[in-house]
């Protein structure tokens, strides 16, 4: 597994159902997330392009249940890290497989997810283990 750092998700997606576009029903399920980060710079000898601000991207999503709902809580437009890996199908793609943040993140059961930064959400005081 590999990761993609301070990426911003705005828009994480999963579509499932039966297309009827070339006449006969054609089951579909996907699933995306499109995200930003920096915008970068080509600067060759023949070509050069400046960019400021962000770019847009597009990464499949692992079609799991169990990553989508983690997806579906993932906090939108904070910096945070990607993790993916290659598409067992196609090894051309990557997947979205997890995300990893400071930033309290409610997992299936209603708690926080967040990893343990040692200090009080609310304070910057460190929190007593004992």
């Amino acid at each position: 597994m590999a990761e993609i750092n301070d990426v911003m998700i705005f828009c994480a997606t999963h579509g499932k159902g039966v297309s009827r576009k070339s006449g006969s029903p054609k089951p579909y399920d996907f699933a995306s997330l499109e995200y930003i980060v920096k915008a970068t710079n080509v600067d060759m000898p023949e070509c050069q392009i400046s960019n400021w601000g962000y770019q847009a991207k597009t990464i499949g999503l692992k079609n799991d249940p169990a990553v989508i709902a983690r997806f579906a809580n993932c906090p939108l437009l904070v910096p945070i890290t990607l993790v993916i890996e290659f598409d067992p199908q196609d090894f051309t793609k990557l997947l979205a497989v997890d995300f990893k943040t400071d930033l309290p993140v409610k997992d299936e059961f209603g708690g926080s997810a967040a990893k343990d930064t040692g200090k009080d959400a609310k304070s910057s005081e460190p929190v007593s283990k004992f």
